[in-house]
């Protein structure tokens, strides 16, 4: 045999033919033992049973002669219980008597019942005779009945003790059948266990000549192969599938080495794919960064300039077209916040502030903003607010406003009637990391808009967070957007910890849901969590503003001297140096990116003059606030940041920062 299966098909039969014998042999002895226990269990039953009915009968017995003594109706009661007992255990012994026998048995069991039935109708017999007659008995007759009651007492006791010695016989019996048995097992059990040791002792010697230690050998030269020696080869030693398998190793080996050397030649490639790649994302996010601050410079000046042009309207269409025209910018704006936003989550740059907040008002302002271009539509927008919703919470209510903000607008735009509905929740605690630092367990908040709009497709349910996908396809009106919002605000409600879903049905309205992690009031700064009340802006402060691009310089200028400021102007980092530490102004606002000298420089250089020039307040202008975080200009020697394309409220607000008192 050649075969290596052939080889385990023989040993296998052998092993079944072994196993085969040993289980007709234990079945025979377990059948026959399974009988002797039933046996012997009958007897112990019959046994128990035995000693009841006789314990029955002589308390019956006893209390019946009690009874034709006394007279007393407990004594009459207990007999009649104890000839009940006695029924019972009759009914017992006639019932064992009538199971199926798997050993041929004496039926001196059955002469005993027999006499028992007697015994029991007798003594039934004389309690009967005693209940009508007690009453009425005179000595002679009481004399007579105790007799009759004793009498049958001592012949109960007198068959009690055949029944009690031929128990004593069988118990000696069922010791020794049982022992039998044992001893069978035993003999069984260690013949049994010999075969398979020696059985086992074979086939494991074969198994380990024929099988492992090739196979040991394999495993050995696999981990030559594994740290790298391509020259081991395994040694042919059988014919059978073992051989197969060492003739497989070696020529695997081979194939091994030479895709290994075309593997080697692909990293080389990868690598080089790898630091292609690498650069083309740098030069994207460079990219990103100067399309951010030459898109955001002239963005800044149209917004300043519509702003303006709103605030010195000479009519009411002047400034319904300036309305118009500063919807149309900050549309415009909100897309390119999308897409800076998109990059820093890609980069993992995005971070989420940590202040305290009021979501009621939050959510109040937010319904209130939007309802009016709900009604509008003729859509009416609901809001319902939890009774157990915390007054004030710590997070970033920014990022959580832009969430809600982004499913109001889809809302309001894909609903042309019906209702918008927005709720807010308190969830139940839920498992997870408690928050860096937190002394208190955080909470959760769950926030629901619901609309009766068009819904959403199935098709579209599986696409609409992916970048830059719009669900109208084509057809998409000019405020559609460019398909970045809901994918940003899933990925804001996984930064807060929470998850963004929905439910929609086409034709029947959709139901956007998001929730996010939130800390107790307590757990931010009382700096951050009480707001300064505002004062006036007092007129006549000298600014120095610092911005490279003419039109912006010249529309901040009629901006800041609207407000009773004086302004002096600077095209460059080294003209606002010169004019810095040679003027004295109040406030200094810097473009951070300019040619030659840029406003990082200029800052530092001022810093480093002397006098008290060097201390006065310097805020950062800058398009590239959104992608580089603001403790960046802080070190840098700035005193804070307004972030391009800026609005009249965003100045007005940093003006009331630093030069309102």
């Amino acid at each position: 045999m050649k075969s290596l299966a052939q080889k385990v098909l023989v040993l296998s039969l052998g092993a079944l033919l072994l196993l085969a014998s040993l289980y007709v042999l234990v079945t025979r002895e377990m059948d026959s033992w399974n009988d002797a226990s039933t046996q012997v269990m009958r007897d112990y039953k019959r046994a128990m049973l035995d000693g009841e009915l006789h314990a029955a009968l002589t308390r019956a017995t006893g209390e019946t002669a009690s009874y034709v003594l006394t007279g007393e109706d407990r004594y009459r009661a207990e007999a009649a219980e104890a000839i009940e007992r006695a029924e019972v255990a009759v009914g017992s012994l006639r019932q064992v008597a009538s199971e199926p026998r798997h050993i041929t048995e004496d039926d001196t069991h059955l002469r005993f019942l027999e006499r028992q039935e007697r015994m029991l109708g007798v003594t039934r017999e004389r309690f009967a005779r005693a209940t009508v007659a007690a009453p009425r008995m005179d000595a002679a007759a009481t004399a007579e009945a105790l007799s009759e009651i004793y009498a049958n007492e001592e012949e109960t006791d007198a068959l009690w003790e055949e029944i009690a010695d031929h128990h004593r016989t069988e118990q000696v019996n069922n010791v020794a059948i049982v022992q039998d048995h044992s001893v069978r097992a035993r003999i069984l059990f260690l013949g049994g266990a010999a075969a398979f040791a020696f059985a086992a002792i074979l086939l494991i010697g074969y198994v380990r000549r024929r099988v492992v230690r090739p196979l040991t050998l394999l495993a050995r030269l696999t981990q030559s192969v594994a740290a790298g020696d391509p020259t081991a080869r395994a040694e042919v030693t059988h014919a059978d599938e073992i051989g197969q398998l060492q003739h497989s190793f070696n020529k695997m080996v081979a194939d091994l080495e030479q895709q290994r050397r075309q593997v080697a030649g692909l990293v080389e490639g990868l690598e080089v794919s790898r630091d292609a790649a690498r650069r083309a994302s740098r030069a994207k996010s460079d990219f990103l960064a100067n399309v951010s601050h030459e898109i955001r410079t002239p963005m800044n000046g149209v917004l300043i300039g519509l702003d303006l042009l709103h605030e010195t309207a000479s009519s009411p269409e002047q400034r319904e077209v300036a309305d118009m025209a500063r919807a149309g910018a900050r549309h415009l704006l909100g897309m390119l916040n999308d897409l800076l936003d998109f990059s820093r989550i890609e980069t993992g740059r995005l971070k989420l502030e940590s202040v305290a907040f009021e979501p009621r008002k939050l959510v109040t302002q937010m319904v209130e903003l939007h309802g009016r271009r709900a009604a509008e539509k003729g859509v009416a927008m609901s809001c319902q607010i939890a009774g157990d919703v915390p007054e004030k919470l710590c997070g970033d209510p920014t990022r959580l406003g832009q969430i809600l903000l982004n499913l109001l607008h889809n809302a309001i735009k894909f609903t042309d009637r019906g209702s918008i509905e927005v709720s807010v929740s308190l969830e139940e605690p839920q498992a997870g990391p408690a928050a860096p630092g937190a002394a208190q367990p955080p909470l959760w908040l769950r926030f629901r808009v619901t609309d009766t709009g068009v819904g959403i497709t199935a098709e579209a349910a599986d696409k609409i967070f992916e970048p830059f996908y719009q669900a109208g396809g084509e057809s998409i009106h000019a405020s559609a957007g460019i398909g970045l919002g809901l994918g940003i605000a899933r990925e804001l409600a996984r930064l807060m910890g929470g998850a963004l879903g929905f439910e929609s049905e086409a034709g029947k309205g959709s139901s956007f849901w998001f929730t996010a992690r939130l800390l107790p009031e307590a757990e931010c700064s009382a700096a951050t969590a009480a707001e300064a009340p505002p004062s006036r802006l007092q007129p006549g402060k000298s600014i120095l503003l610092v911005e490279d691009h003419r039109d912006t310089r010249e529309v901040m200028t009629r901006m800041l001297q609207r407000r009773g400021l004086r302004v002096t102007t600077a095209g460059s980092g080294g003209d606002a140096l010169s004019l810095a530490t040679t003027g004295d102004f109040d406030l200094i606002l810097m473009d951070c990116r300019m040619p030659e000298m840029d406003g990082f420089e200029a800052t530092r250089a001022i810093r480093a003059a002397a006098g008290d020039r060097a201390r006065v307040p310097i805020v950062a202008l800058t398009a590239y606030g959104l992608t580089e975080p603001k403790q960046h200009y802080l070190d840098s020697g700035f005193d804070d940041l307004v972030v391009k394309p800026y609005t009249l409220e965003d100045i007005e607000a940093m003006l009331q920062r630093w030069l309102a008192r």
